[in-house]
């Protein structure tokens, strides 16, 4: 069985999200990793400029068998199946490459649309992916740490939109402190501009302490120990995550919101302590 997924194509006159994109593309790879071992071949359609991301030196080892196709270089051929993926707010994405390339009708594997996922947290795309192949599987995320060198890469920044997404700056000073004086080896977030150095930080460390965000599907792209800070965003990975290495807003009757700004002006992480951090981190180490 030959699967392609389309992934994020816009027209050249649009700007591509770098970040959703290569994040979405890597939970597909995630998937993947699964699937490959029944015998399921999957091709990935992805827009060029995320295709020089994956295949990059420093993403590229950690890809499992399958094909990553440049937009810019594709040749439709027969596949069994056809998904797409798609955010809410973008919906000029399958109407464009659907023309371009005279593809059928294709079903949709996964909408990012809040409202949907409010409804039913358990619809995710590596899920459904796996749901649509007969696959029956909860993921596990266990690994041993290659080393006890104690670094911990504190991924910290969100777009500015999405600033409720992560703990105040205070925060994150304060555990950087914390960590130090339990002799760990700390590190702020590297590269936001530049995101060959970004891969190499991430690559770096042991453990990332990291919101919902970009950091998080490279960090488990790259297995690494992770502690996951949740603010209004839910997440498919938090189930692949034991629950002593996450944080939600459990006392939050609104969690999870999806809003940028809070509805009733109060802060996500209000119930987070940096010994729970800690708490958390010293499970990766011992």
């Amino acid at each position: 069985m030959k699967i392609l997924i389309i992934s994020h194509i816009l027209p050249s006159s649009l700007k591509t999200v770098e970040t959703l994109a290569l994040g979405d593309a890597i939970r597909i790879i995630l998937a993947a990793k699964i699937i490959i071992k029944k015998n399921i071949k999957i091709d990935l359609l992805i827009s060029h400029n995320i295709y020089n991301l994956l295949l990059s030196s420093e993403i590229q080892p950690f890809l499992p068998t399958i094909k990553i196709i440049n937009e810019s270089n594709f040749l439709p051929c027969d596949f069994n199946q056809y998904y797409r993926i798609i955010y809410a707010d973008n919906p000029c994405s399958w109407p464009y490459i659907k023309k371009m390339y005279n593809l059928p009708d294709v079903e949709l594997l996964w909408e990012c649309n809040p409202q949907i996922q409010i409804k039913d947290l358990s619809k995710n795309l590596v899920s459904n992916l796996l749901a649509k192949n007969g696959i029956v599987y909860t993921p596990q995320y266990r690994f041993q740490l290659s080393n006890t060198k104690k670094k911990v890469g504190l991924n910290y920044i969100v777009p500015d939109q999405w600033k409720i997404k992560t703990p105040s700056k205070k925060i994150w000073n304060q555990l950087y402190e914390k960590l130090l004086y339990y002799e760990y080896q700390p590190s702020f977030q590297q590269g936001e501009s530049n995101i060959d150095l970004y891969l190499k930080w991430i690559k770096n460390q042991d453990v990332i302490v990291t919101a919902n965000s970009l950091g998080l599907h490279l960090s488990m792209l790259f297995n690494k120990g992770i502690v996951l800070l949740l603010g209004s965003t839910w997440c498919e990975e938090s189930s692949w995550l034991s629950e002593e290495f996450i944080f939600k807003p459990i006392h939050c009757e609104l969690y999870p919101c999806y809003k940028h700004k809070c509805p009733v002006d109060k802060n996500c992480f209000e119930s987070l302590t940096i010994n729970h951090i800690i708490r958390s981190l010293n499970l990766w180490f011992h």
